[in-house]
């Protein structure tokens, strides 16, 4: 990942910038998974600006699916209007196979949905072509939403956009996969707080910050004994988002 500009965690004390967002360009469509209705890129050097707001922001990860052009243009954001939360399972054991244990479809990965009042952080990239058809195997029933976006050492400067996947339907081919009840899945959880901490300690303070609990009332910087108590134990009361 090429050098990600520095994180100023002061600026995200929690709740500090909570606002509603302008309004997105006619331009920023919604594209429904599987993508069909997402243009051509047409020229090769021709990209997307996509976020990476889980295990995607581990930078082992994201090479996984992601060449070698497009890891390169990683940068350190915020995405205004958008909640990150546990409240989704794996689709696809493969896609996690080379770094997770097998997935249990009762432990939990993250989602991400609008929500003026909320952000989180993510890593940045500019997607080609190339990367799509890894990404719709990886990123299964997640819709492409547009959202405001900032780097992370200039917050207040929300001038482009960018699009974040979201699973917005409780079932994708007869399977459930949203979860009023759902434990997020350790060793992916650990991946997701590893490639943050690679970029600074203050972007995984940003994590924690922003990450809910499907209760909808705490996130994990509020909640770490919690959390580790939940995945000691598989057991939490949770309620539908």
């Amino acid at each position: 990942m090429s050098e990600l500009p520095p994180v100023n965690a002061p600026y995200f004390e929690f709740g500090q910038f909570q606002r509603t967002p302008k309004s997105l360009p006619e331009n920023a469509l919604i594209y429904n998974y599987p993508w069909d209705e997402l243009p051509p890129f047409g020229e090769s050097d021709q990209t997307i600006s996509l976020l990476g707001y889980g295990s995607l922001m581990n930078r082992s990860s994201a090479a996984q699916v992601l060449c070698s052009e497009t890891m390169s243009t990683a940068r350190s954001v915020i995405a205004w209007g958008a909640r990150r939360v546990y409240n989704t399972i794996s689709l696809n054991r493969m896609a996690y196979a080379e770094y997770c244990h097998p997935v249990d479809s009762d432990y939990g990965v993250l989602n991400a949905m609008t929500a003026d009042g909320h952000w989180f952080n993510a890593v940045e990239y500019q997607v080609r072509q190339e990367d799509i058809e890894f990404l719709r195997t990886r990123e299964k029933a997640y819709d492409l939403i547009p959202v405001w976006i900032s780097d992370c050492n200039t917050p207040a400067e929300t001038n482009r956009w960018a699009y974040f996947f979201s699973r917005r339907q409780s079932f994708w081919n007869d399977t459930q996969i949203l979860y009023d009840a759902v434990v997020p899945l350790e060793k992916y959880h650990q991946i997701c707080e590893t490639g943050c901490r690679e970029i600074a300690e203050d972007f995984l303070e940003m994590f924690r910050q922003s990450t809910w609990l499907n209760n909808g009332n705490q996130s994990l910087s509020i909640s770490e004994e919690m959390i580790r108590l939940d995945l000691q134990t598989a057991t939490v009361a949770r309620r539908v988002i």
